[in-house]
C-alpha cells in the first residue's frame, strides 16, 4: 500500500498548491488515516464550509460540507424519500440526513489513483461541489420551513 500513501500525498501537495495560487485561506490538518483541508467559500448566499479530505492509503479525495439546514422531526420521513430522489437524480455528490438531529451533509469522493491531476481537476470538483450545495442548501431550506412542497423542491431535477 506503500505506492497509495505516496500517490495521496503528492495529489494533497498538488492540492495545497492549488489552493496557494487561489491565495484562499485554509487550514491544514493531519491525522493517521487522512490529510484535511479546512476552507470556507462563498455561494450566492451564504458562506459555505468545505472540508477536503485525502485519505492516505486510499487514492481518493472527499468534498465534505454541512449544509446550514435542520429538518424538523415531522418532515424526516418524507425528507428521506426527497433525498432519495435527489440523490438518484445527481451523477454529482450525496446529500444526507442524520436522522436523530435532522442536520443535513454533501460528500463527493473522487478516486485519482494512477490519473494526472491538474488544477482543472480540483475546479471542476471544488466548484462544482460548491454549486451543487448553494442549490440544494436554498431548495431543502425552503422545504424545511414549509415554504415549498418536496414535489417543488425538485422541480427540473428528474428526467423523465
Amino acid at each position: 500500500m506503500a505506492g497509495n500513501s505516496e500517490e495521496s500525498l503528492a495529489i494533497k501537495q498538488q492540492f495545497a498548491a492549488w489552493l496557494e495560487k487561489k491565495k484562499w485561506t485554509y487550514k491544514e490538518e493531519e491525522d493517521e488515516a487522512a490529510y484535511i483541508y479546512r476552507f470556507e467559500l462563498r455561494g450566492e448566499d451564504l458562506p459555505i464550509d468545505v472540508i477536503v479530505v485525502f485519505e492516505k492509503e486510499r487514492p481518493q479525495l472527499a468534498v465534505l460540507s454541512r449544509l446550514p439546514v435542520t429538518i424538523p422531526d415531522e418532515k424526516k420521513a418524507e425528507a428521506c424519500i426527497l433525498l432519495n430522489q435527489i440523490n438518484d437524480a445527481s451523477d454529482f455528490g450525496k446529500i444526507t440526513m442524520d436522522p436523530g438531529s435532522g442536520k443535513l451533509r454533501f460528500r463527493y469522493c473522487a478516486f485519482f489513483g494512477q490519473c494526472l491531476v491538474s488544477d482543472d481537476f480540483f475546479a471542476q470538483v471544488i466548484f462544482n461541489s460548491v454549486n451543487y450545495i448553494d442549490d440544494f442548501n436554498d431548495r431543502l431550506l425552503m422545504y424545511s420551513k414549509g415554504m415549498v412542497p418536496a414535489e417543488t423542491a425538485m422541480k427540473g431535477l428528474l428526467f423523465k
